[in-house]
């Protein structure tokens, strides 16, 4: 092993003085914060490690209003964006609100984390884009005259600053104040309510209206407006989480997690104040409620001082005296430890001792006796936790909403119809015959043709087709978009982990998910797009492997990946970055493929030779005579290799989509701490990790670490060249991204609040670094590509992408993407190719046609967003590869489809006759050697499923063809 150090760059990026003041007056260990050698594997301990300052652990809320001011100052880049999907897949919604210009109490107002605002007239069915705010929408309301105000800023209970909880703005995205529609169409933002560094109104977490009287809970105080939102009064100074009024004027508010009261418009009176039958004083989180019905009814929800779940209490006189509705108890854990961010409570609208309350599930809490006995009782299923004290109706119901409730809005028209925002997008409750039931409300357009998204993504995966991805998502974990309309939709997705085949709940055909598993890194083989590879947070498998693969599209996971000796482990992480690399012209790999001869060939013909990596097909020119029956050993040019950086370690494995051999991990390298970014050049040859530390590494030699022992770290036959290189000031690096036409030109792009520089770029492959910060905004960059025919450097930041014309830090922000955290980017670097076709003859001279996938979208540029779903840019699109099989068109396929695929055993062939047919199958193996011949009879017109057996096959790929008059079909099959 070769190992070098660099000398440390003398770039030093200096720390605002808010913050410099909050590190001299910190603890006596020298007043800086502990730096991150670990986290848990959270969203929100990740989202922490890479926005708050590395110094402090906090971030300068000026700093986040700063980042967003900068953003709208600058000029446009209007690229083409289209929307990818998954347009039926929901996202982290606090704001719904019916439309009281309709009378009927049809139409439904949502806002989304992405800044758009939807509304569904057909309960629920589909959501269709009403407005586009650009800015994070976290509540809604209505006044009488239908006027509607939306409060912006992902700020929820997250607001503490001063260093004395866990809790802080690393986990929150500014809003831009309110905004206000009297038509529902046009949204304007109130500039009385602009955020700027001192005024309070970057989150607002809350509005509510009663007799013309708007109040707002901001991060500045609770406030409220005579006049329409247009001037503004604070009734309490503070952080304000939460208000609620009531029809007599009554207004119930959370400031500094205390319990305030006001009634008839007067002076707000503390009644959290530990006195004799009045709300204990804990300074911990709380949760209200008021009866919309009877006033003198209220509640509050006390967490504990680890967000689980404390004391409800209520009161029924008006505030007077508050009791005990529920004692804390591990029986009914309504947050389980994510009280700070999962909680909401509404009184039903006809029954003010009938609570929902709203946590990882959905329960409810009712004294139906009018006793003062409250009894609990869940009436929904997350994968968190199992339904406790059901009806048996309630078992043939769809119980399933998405973990994590947001917000509760009762239909006005009728109180046995409401919807619950989760953090998994919009589920509608209906209470019929004693027992509930929940349907989602999640599809999205923005037109009839045109579909959209609202999900948070926090990675993309990219084949060589222009729509078929993956997303790893935050709140739905790993899910695939065909991207095919005769499949569903082109923007339709599907959950592949976990899915109804990997989760472990009874309920699991509801879409169950656990934070746990949200989705990471992710990629598809170009060789065969059926072959995936998705991570998950921490340990997701008994083998405690962050990384999975599949060779069916996500049907099932392949166990082999683990490997024999070792391999990469991640549990501390909440992502693990990877990068799959594959070449069509590998000539260094010295991996064998044998091609069997079935004519006389003469030296100079072309032949196609089979892979072993996914059975793709190459060409080899003969340089000698190959009679008819013989056979030669030929170099496997097709390959795939991956590099995984994990905590402490980077691996290199050579035989990733080898599905039937276990996985070879090569150790290559040992790092400090977690990493958080890993970019490999377009040659395969030079890799850079970073960590969540400011650790930079970079290895070279890859393209000749053939073996173990020429690439394994402790080997003295090591071939790669390990290099420490400066550390980046202790900011996490979020994204590295080598230049495909030079892969000198290297950038780097960092995180964490309160520095001076994000962006930095080497000319000479690593050695040193410069800053092209320039006019960039001051705030975390997330993601980063250098254009592959142009060398434009585009970068998905906290607020948006934005691009330079080369490294000079001259940057323009991407109008069509602004003040949206752009998570990942990727471009397709792969040169564009036509299909490739395996021709299988039998012995009866048929021929069945296998199509391999080419690649179609070279240039194509791709994106993962924080509540805008995925999206691509064709701007770069290289054209010129026509994707067509005219050559091998056939008019007459046989509509058919086989399952299970993987076979054991036993499958069914399902096909689709247009007439009256004779119908027969063959089965083939990869070589074209038919292996099974049958003749099913006569079938009739219409639709026909058979069951064919299997069992005498080894284990293997097939093809199977199925023959119905003059129509057939065929598809490779998978035995085990």
């Amino acid at each position: 092993m070769k190992k070098r150090f660099l000398p440390l760059s003398m770039l030093l990026i200096t720390m605002v003085l808010a913050q410099a003041g909050l590190v001299a007056n910190a603890a006596e260990d020298g007043g800086k914060y502990s730096p991150r050698k670990a986290s848990s594997p959270t969203f929100e301990s990740y989202m922490k490690t890479v926005r708050a300052n590395q110094e402090t652990g906090l971030i300068d809320p000026a700093e986040l209003l700063n980042g967003v001011n900068g953003t709208f100052s600058k000029d446009r880049d209007d690229l083409n964006w289209i929307d990818l999907g998954p347009d039926n897949y929901g996202s982290l919604t606090r704001a719904i609100t019916y439309d009281k210009k309709d009378a009927t109490g049809n139409t439904l107002l949502i806002g989304t984390m992405g800044g758009r605002i939807f509304k569904t007239t057909n309960g629920g069915i589909t959501m269709q884009l009403a407005a586009d705010l650009q800015a994070m929408i976290n509540c809604m309301v209505q006044d009488e005259q239908g006027n509607t105000y939306v409060g912006t800023g992902d700020g929820r209970m997250s607001q503490d600053v001063n260093g004395l909880s866990t809790l802080g703005y690393e986990n929150s995205f500014p809003g831009q104040g309110i905004f206000k529609s009297t038509d529902g169409q046009h949204y304007e933002l109130m500039t009385s309510t602009t955020p700027t560094t001192d005024n309070g109104w970057g989150f607002v977490n809350e509005l509510s209206i009663i007799n013309g009287r708007l109040y707002a809970a901001t991060n500045g105080g609770l406030r409220y407006s005579d006049d329409g939102a247009a001037t503004w009064n604070t009734a309490v100074e503070g952080v304000a989480t939460s208000v609620k009024t009531a029809t007599d004027g009554t207004v119930l508010a959370v400031i500094d997690n205390q319990v305030y009261l006001s009634t008839n418009n007067a002076n707000f009176t503390l009644v959290s104040n530990g006195e004799e039958n009045m709300l204990p004083s804990d300074d911990v989180i709380k949760i209200i409620a008021v009866s919309p019905s009877d006033p003198n009814y209220m509640y509050v929800s006390y967490l504990t001082a680890t967000y689980g779940t404390g004391n409800i209490y209520y009161t029924k006189d008006h505030g007077a005296t508050w009791e005990v509705a529920l004692y804390a108890t591990n029986i009914y854990n309504i947050y389980d430890t994510r009280g700070f961010i999962d909680n909401y409570m509404i009184v039903y609208p006809n029954n003010p001792r009938k609570v929902l309350v709203g946590g990882i599930d959905l329960w409810t809490l009712e004294d139906s006796q009018n006793i003062g006995v409250y009894t609990p009782r869940c009436i929904t299923l997350s994968s968190s936790h199992p339904l406790l004290s059901y009806l048996s109706t309630d078992v043939t119901r769809f119980t399933y909403i998405h973990s994590g409730v947001q917000t509760i809005v009762f239909n006005p028209e009728n109180e046995n119809v409401f919807y619950v925002g989760t953090e998994g997008g919009v589920f509608k409750g209906e209470y019929y015959e004693s027992a509930y039931s929940f349907k989602s409300s999640n599809r999205y357009f923005i037109t009839e043709e045109q579909h959209t998204s609202v999900a948070r993504m926090m990675a993309v995966g990219i084949s060589g087709l222009n729509n078929r991805v993956l997303g790893g998502s935050l709140d739905h974990g790993t899910i695939s978009i065909y991207g095919e309309e005769n499949v569903n939709n082109l923007t339709t997705g599907r959950a592949i982990f976990p899915n109804e085949n990997t989760a472990t709940t009874t309920f699991s055909m509801f879409g169950s998910f656990n934070p746990s598993f949200a989705g990471g890194p992710c990629a598809i083989s170009t060789i065969n797009p059926e072959y995936m590879f998705l991570t998950a947070t921490g340990s997701v498998s008994a083998y405690g492997f962050p990384i999975l693969r599949t060779e069916t599209a996500g049907d099932d996971y392949n166990q082999n990946f683990y490997g024999s000796k070792g391999h990469p482990d991640n549990p501390n992480a909440f992502k693990t970055p990877f990068v799959l690399f594959e070449n069509y012209n590998d000539t260094k790999t010295p991996q064998t493929v044998w091609y069997y001869a079935k004519e006389d060939l003469a030296a100079g013909d072309v032949v196609q030779v089979i892979s072993d990596n996914g059975d793709y097909p190459f060409d080899y020119t003969l340089t000698e005579p190959l009679a008819n029956g013989d056979s030669i050993e030929v170099r496997d040019v097709i390959s795939a290799s991956m590099i995984v950086a994990v905590e402490d370690t980077v691996f290199l494995a050579r035989n990733v989509i080898k599905f039937d051999e276990l996985t070879d991990w090569w150790r290559i390298g040992r790092i400090n701490g977690i990493a958080s970014a890993v970019a490999l050049s377009t040659d395969g040859d030079e890799a850079y990790v970073g960590t969540v530390t400011g650790d930079l590494y970079r290895f070279t030699g890859l393209s000749d670490a053939i073996t173990a022992g020429t690439a394994c770290i402790d080997s003295t036959a090591c071939v790669i060249t390990f290099d420490t290189l400066q550390n980046m000031n202790s900011q996490a690096i979020t994204s590295i991204a080598i230049d495909p036409r030079d892969k000198n030109n290297v950038i780097v792009t960092l995180g964490n609040y309160g520095n001076s520089n994000y962006v930095f770029y080497s000319s000479n492959g690593g050695d040193s670094f410069e800053s092209i910060q320039g006019n960039l905004p001051l705030l975390p960059v997330y993601s980063s590509i250098i254009e592959k025919s142009t060398g434009k450097v585009m970068i998905g930041t906290e607020n948006g992408i934005f691009t330079a014309d080369g490294f000079n830090g001259n940057w323009t922000v991407c109008s069509t993407l602004a003040n949206v955290p752009v998570m990942d980017l990727k471009q397709q670097t792969m040169e564009n190719h036509d299909n490739r076709y395996t021709y299988l003859v039998d012995e009866m001279n048929d021929t069945t046609v296998i199509v391999h996938d080419g690649i179609f979208n070279e240039g194509m540029i791709y994106a993962a967003t924080y509540g805008r779903g995925l999206l691509r840019c064709d701007n770069y699109h290289i054209d010129g590869i026509e994707n067509s099989v005219a050559e091998i068109e056939d008019n007459t396929a046989l509509a058919m489809s086989v399952y299970p695929n993987p076979v054991v055993e036993n499958a069914t062939i399902s096909i689709n006759l247009t007439e009256k047919s004779n119908v027969t199958y063959q089965i083939y193996d990869i070589t074209g050697r038919m292996v099974a011949n049958r003749t099913l009879g006569t079938f009739t017109q219409g639709s026909h499923q058979i069951n064919i057996n299997v069992g005498n096959l080894v284990t293997g790929t097939y093809i199977l063809k199925v023959q119905a008059g003059a129509n057939s079909n065929s598809s490779k099959i998978l035995v085990y």
